[in-house]
């Protein structure tokens, strides 16, 4: 889902108890839950929107940079660009809400907890839109499958088993097999959109900052390039 902010400067960025970024055009965009900031060449960083510590100096140089694209991905993690090259990724929070943009006419668009996005405004009255962009009404009618928050659930649960296998040891899984499930794995996120790479990238990365054990952080940190997410 395209947000329509593209071409829009960025105005002014606060910090409170989110981190929200103003734009030319009168829109908002808060950001409440654990986000991710790359800038022009560089590494993606997860911050708390809280608490950004050294990273505030990366959100305050978006001050003056244009909007190329603001767009919702699969799961309802938001992917900004910006001209200068940076990106702002926000994965969805299974318990908050993650991400929320206030506009003109009363427009809002919010990631509720699990990454169902709720939109309305003064012309358009509150609905829940997922990937395909069917509502939950039309879903219900046609017995669809799939939402957001099931492919955030989906999308960490292959990340475990990539990670677990890759610390197994050989008695336990073959190298041909664990070789070949990557393999597979790969493929077929091969068919991802940029947002989406971005969203399981942002996710990919949250995990390795929980994680406790350096080894499991480490194959976490180096999996979005070992499954092609990277090019």
């Amino acid at each position: 889902m395209d947000l329509n902010l593209r071409g829009q400067s960025v105005t002014r960025v606060c910090f409170d108890a989110a981190f929200t970024l103003l734009t030319s055009e009168d829109y908002e965009v808060r950001v409440e839950a654990d986000a991710s900031i790359q800038a022009p060449g560089g590494d993606l960083v997860v911050f708390d929107p809280e608490s950004p510590g050294a990273i505030a100096a990366q959100l305050v140089s978006l001050v003056h940079d244009t909007v190329t694209s603001a767009e919702v991905g699969s799961v309802g993690g938001l992917l900004i660009s910006f001209e200068s090259g940076a990106e702002l990724v926000v994965a969805p929070d299974s318990d908050y809400e993650a991400w929320e943009l206030v506009g003109p006419n009363r427009r809002r668009v919010v990631c509720m907890p699990g990454g169902e996005i709720a939109r309305w405004s003064e012309q358009q009255p509150r609905e829940r839109w997922r990937a395909s962009g069917a509502r939950d009404r039309d879903r219900a009618k046609d017995g669809g499958h799939g939402s957001g928050p099931m492919n955030a659930i989906i999308a960490r649960t292959l990340i475990e088993l990539l990670v677990s296998l890759e610390l197994s040891d050989e008695e336990s899984v073959s190298v041909e097999a664990s070789a070949a499930l990557a393999e597979d794995a790969a493929t077929s996120l091969g068919a991802l959109s940029d947002t989406e790479r971005a969203e399981l990238i942002s996710i990919i990365t949250q995990m390795g900052e929980e994680a406790g054990d350096e080894d499991r952080q480490q194959v976490l940190l180096d999996l979005p390039d070992g499954l092609g997410l990277t090019e």
